[in-house]
């Protein structure tokens, strides 16, 4: 009834990815955190082999994902695939905040264990991709 409406709008889409799947409880605190930030998002898990990271700005693309929180160890892998960091993932060297702007990949490295960090990656993602 929504679609025929033109009142369905489907969700967006911030993947989590590594390369193992994550701890479950890291993902639902994750999950809760991304609500209270936006309504509009949803989190979903992607592993990925190292292998594979080269290709990710085009998949990101195709997939209409419009950033990922990064656990696991591609962090550093991912470091060197992005076209802009800011200061944080130079110093930590490593991301696992990355956004896509078009078809450039930037980077950022935040406090993910925190709940302040999370909502700070969301936020950055969701301000790069503001509609």
């Amino acid at each position: 009834m929504l679609a025929a409406s033109g009142n369905y709008s489907p969700p967006r889409i911030i993947g989590l990815l590594g390369d193992a799947p994550p701890d479950p409880k890291i993902e639902k605190a994750l999950q809760r955190n991304l609500k209270l930030v936006s309504s509009e998002h949803i989190l979903l898990s992607f592993e990925v082999q190292g292998k594979y990271l080269k290709n990710l700005a085009t998949c990101l693309k195709l997939m209409d994902i419009e950033g990922i929180l990064v656990h696991g160890k591609h962090g550093q892998k991912l470091l060197k695939l992005c076209d802009k960091i800011d200061e944080a993932a130079k110093k930590a060297k490593s991301v696992n905040v990355v956004g896509i702007k078009g078809k450039k990949l930037w980077g950022s490295y935040v406090d993910l264990e925190t709940k302040d960090g999370q909502r700070e990656a969301f936020g950055k993602i969701i301000k790069l991709n503001h509609r």
